[in-house]
């Protein structure tokens, strides 16, 4: 993930660590997250993500460039490789009431 440097200078997410929720961070900090943007995209691996994702031959992966927003601007952008042949993603819009119903 990657901050701009002056919403997270002084915090927790400058430390080489993980944090439970960074979000929780940057509210706590006066960055309320009120929506965000994932632009998806498949490619063929580099030889490392390959290598480290263990993908057998011939299987892309999907890149995620997540970039989160307040009112006003960009919080935090995340960049994700997953194994093609392994991931689902689930996009959800409008009133899900029904969808979450008990």
């Amino acid at each position: 993930a990657y901050y701009p440097v002056d919403l997270v200078q002084g915090t927790s997410l400058m430390v080489p660590e993980n944090v439970e929720s960074a979000l929780t961070v940057l509210l706590e900090h006066g960055h309320r997250q009120v929506g965000y943007v994932d632009e998806l995209e498949t490619r063929m691996p580099t030889p490392q993500e390959a290598s480290e994702l263990e993908l057998p031959p011939g299987v892309p992966v999907l890149n995620v460039h997540r970039t989160d927003y307040s009112d006003d601007r960009p919080l935090r952008i995340v960049h994700t490789v997953h194994a093609g042949h392994s991931i689902r993603y689930q996009f959800e819009h409008g009133n899900l009431q029904a969808y979450y119903r008990d």
